[in-house]
């Protein structure tokens, strides 16, 4: 997908936080258990405050760090990008799904304080439960 897209193209939107990304990587949930979950065709997009949160984890020589240039690079091959006013990757996240609120949008994280300013806001999350081992989405008006 090309750099800086934002738009509806049908099926969901899923916007990938750090977190879940390298959950991925990890092999602790796939892409594939994330459609089933949505039961939808989805496209991936993740903010550039994102990409940058994970290329500064990736800079340490930490298992940690290893996970985030899996990430990076996983997410150079699937994920388009979306360029947001904010640069802290949370807010960026927020930003992107309020502009894609009128599209079937959906944001998977892990963490609970940003997963509970999206649902504010209206946005349904997806997120890893490590109990059922497995992603949950949260809330769901689709």
């Amino acid at each position: 997908m090309e750099a800086g897209w934002l738009g509806c193209r049908g099926g969901v939107t899923l916007i990938l936080d750090s977190n879940m990304a390298m959950y991925i990587v990890r092999g602790l949930t796939t892409l594939t258990s994330i459609g089933e979950v949505l039961d939808s065709k989805f496209d991936v997009i993740v903010p550039v405050a994102v990409l940058k949160e994970l290329e500064s984890i990736a800079g340490s020589q930490s298992y940690k760090g290893r996970l985030a240039l899996r990430a990076l690079e996983a997410l150079r091959r699937v994920a388009g990008t979306v360029e947001t006013l904010n640069t802290n990757p949370d807010d960026a996240i927020v930003e992107a799904a309020l502009k894609l609120k009128d599209c079937r949008v959906v944001v998977a994280t892990s963490d609970r304080e940003l997963r509970k300013r999206l649902k504010t806001h209206g946005i349904p999350t997806l997120y890893y439960r490590k109990s059922k081992g497995g992603v949950e989405l949260e809330w769901s008006p689709l």
